[in-house]
């Protein structure tokens, strides 16, 4: 498995068994059946759903996501610890995003 790959499973679970995240989730997708995250490299790709009820990880591109990172794996693995900002990440060139700023902030902030 990929350490890309067990990250976001790990993340997913962390946010859906900790309450405080998971109401900042509902929060977030209020009005919405949900929101979706995506994440490529240019070996794998993933998406996070995020739902009222989990976040769940599941395999491949979704074609309409808010947030769609592309770039290296190391990027992302920072981006998803909070050692670094994808805003940081898309000045030096590790990473290319597209979607909405807005949403890229709120998911960022669950993290």
């Amino acid at each position: 498995m990929s350490q890309l790959k067990d990250t976001l499973e790990r993340k997913a679970k962390q946010i859906s068994e900790d309450p405080i995240r998971m109401e900042s989730v509902r929060d977030w997708i209020d009005g919405f059946w949900g929101k979706i995250i995506n994440f490529k490299t240019p070996n794998e790709s993933y998406h996070l759903v995020f739902t009222k009820e989990k976040v769940d990880l599941r395999e491949g591109s979704y074609p309409s996501c808010e947030v769609h990172y592309r770039g290296d794996e190391n990027a992302m693995l920072k981006i998803l610890s909070g050692e670094s900002a994808a805003s940081a990440s898309v000045k030096t060139g590790a990473l290319k995003m597209w979607g909405s700023l807005n949403e890229a902030t709120r998911f960022e902030g669950i993290l």
